[in-house]
């Protein structure tokens, strides 16, 4: 007789929580419609309160000293899409970093820009393309300082110590022409670049990680020329296209 009232109580409480886990799945999946539907018209609302694109303005040059250095960017690397550039009116520098069109959930809409940008280089960054010597700009991109203001780079700090003004002086020490890219290791083999791009300006990168010097020193040399090539014929006042050749 007791074994069938605990028979009758084991099977009252598997049909309870049954119908519990039926209920908690219920309840799950009310949640997450709600939600997803939610998101779906938040998202909707936030793109109907975006102001529409400035296409012209964006895909306008504008034009900065660096040194003795004239540099054309167009308006769109001060923000996101085809790269991203910050200069300082002050000391003129730039730093430069070119990017995947969408990385930051751009709308297809802005692809629209593309065909109204001034440069080459930039219409087929712009798409996504990389042609020629764009495969070896660094992917952190680089900053391009005259030799008088490398000071600035005292604000730029790493993760792993140091600072690319101490790395960059060390460069320099070594070799202070920079006829072509040298670099810097630490006991990390944490490694950065330099060369120059003009008598009065050079250009700072951070190269690789865990590599071997002579390796290391490869690599910088390949990303040192595609920067020299895009400075001075992608950026300068008249855009050469050589470089952008396969």
């Amino acid at each position: 007789m007791v074994f069938k009232r605990r028979a009758v109580v084991v099977t009252i409480w598997s049909r309870v929580l049954k119908l519990l886990k039926w209920v908690l799945y219920a309840c799950l999946t009310i949640f997450l419609a709600t939600s997803l539907s939610f998101c779906h018209l938040l998202s909707q609302d936030q793109v109907k309160s975006l102001p529409p694109l400035d296409f012209e303005y964006l895909a306008r040059d504008a034009h900065y000293a660096i040194g003795d250095l004239s540099v054309t960017v167009p308006n769109i690397a001060g923000g996101q899409g085809i790269g991203w550039a910050s200069t300082s009116g002050k000391t003129g520098t730039l730093r430069l970093r070119l990017f995947t069109f969408g990385l930051f959930g751009e709308s297809a809409a802005s692809l629209e820009i593309c065909a109204r940008l001034t440069r080459v280089w930039a219409q087929r960054v712009c798409r996504n393309e990389r042609p020629g010597t764009t495969k070896n700009i660094p992917y952190d991109g680089f900053d391009i300082v005259p030799r008088s203001s490398i000071f600035v780079l005292k604000n730029i700090g790493f993760a792993w110590g140091g600072t690319a003004y101490e790395q960059l002086t060390k460069i320099l020490k070594i070799d202070h022409s920079l006829h072509e890219a040298n670099i810097t290791c630490d006991a990390k083999q944490y490694c950065h670049g330099a060369i120059s791009v003009s008598p009065e300006v050079v250009a700072f990168w951070f190269v690789s990680s865990g590599k071997a010097h002579d390796e290391a020193l490869k690599l910088a040399r390949r990303q040192g020329r595609a920067i020299v090539a895009m400075v001075t014929e992608g950026l300068g006042p008249i855009e050469k296209t050589d470089w952008l050749q396969d």
